[in-house]
C-alpha cells in the first residue's frame, strides 16, 4: 500500500522516485489520471500544480481582486480546504472587504477559514 500525500490542488505524490542529481523527484497523479514525474522543490513552492493540459484550465477568478491574495496564501500553505476553492473564498470574504483592509487570523496557529478570520 503506497502512502499518498496531498500537496496541491490538482496533483497527488504517489511514491518518492529518487534524486537526479541534487533534487528530489516523485511520482504524482493528475485529478485527469496522468501520472507525471515533478521535482519535489516545485511541488513545494506551486510552481508545478498539474499536468500540461490540467495547469491551463481557465476558471474565469484570475482578474478578480481577491485572487492573488488567495494564490498568497495557498501556496503558504494558510488555507483552510474549504477556502482553497476561490469561489467559497471570495463569498466568505468579499461580504465583509473594506478597501485597505488585511486578512488576518484569530489563532494564528490555524488555516485562514471563514471562523479564523477577521
Amino acid at each position: 500500500m503506497v502512502n499518498k500525500i496531498d500537496l496541491t490542488n490538482k496533483l497527488t505524490v504517489l511514491r518518492y522516485i529518487g534524486k537526479s542529481g541534487i533534487h528530489i523527484q516523485y511520482e504524482c497523479i493528475c485529478t485527469c489520471g496522468k501520472i507525471l514525474k515533478v521535482f519535489a522543490s516545485n511541488l513545494r513552492s506551486g510552481n508545478t500544480n498539474g499536468c500540461q493540459s490540467c495547469a491551463k484550465t481557465k476558471h474565469g477568478w484570475s482578474k478578480h481582486k481577491f485572487y492573488r491574495r488567495l494564490c498568497s496564501l495557498n501556496r503558504r500553505r494558510l488555507l483552510s480546504n474549504t477556502w482553497k476553492d476561490i469561489s467559497i473564498f471570495i463569498r466568505d470574504v468579499e461580504s465583509s472587504y473594506e478597501d485597505g483592509a488585511y486578512l488576518r487570523r484569530k489563532d494564528i496557529t490555524k488555516p485562514h477559514s471563514f471562523k479564523n478570520s477577521f
